[in-house]
């Protein structure tokens, strides 16, 4: 068996590949239902890229503390650009209202 750069896979590389995976879907399933593709594979990149330091026999707790860290900082950036989208959309209605609330103010004075 090779690997993706074309050398020999280490013996205990597909033992490796099945561990990550498994941190990789335990992380997706934190995030929520409707969480965009995007957001999902990223996180499994940031997954793996923050386990490229641990080995399988790793403690599990240690571990599951990195992954839930990686977790959270993808939720925040799905809630942060959730908060940018609705802030977008008010803006949007405040701008297309502004000359009936304009009117009104005038009727009021």
């Amino acid at each position: 068996m090779r690997d993706a750069n074309g050398e020999p896979s280490e013996p205990g590389s597909d033992a490796r590949r099945q561990w990550l995976t498994r941190w990789k879907s335990w992380a997706v399933t934190q995030l929520a239902a409707d969480a965009p593709q995007p957001v999902k594979v990223q996180l499994r990149v940031d997954v793996e890229r923050a386990l490229a330091r641990y080995r399988p026999d790793a403690d599990e707790t240690e571990i599951r503390d990195v992954v839930s860290s990686v977790i959270e900082e993808a939720a925040a950036r799905v809630a942060a650009k959730d908060a940018e989208q609705f802030r977008e959309a008010c803006k949007e209605v405040m701008i297309a209202l502004a000359s009936t609330y304009l009117q009104a103010a005038l009727v009021k004075f």
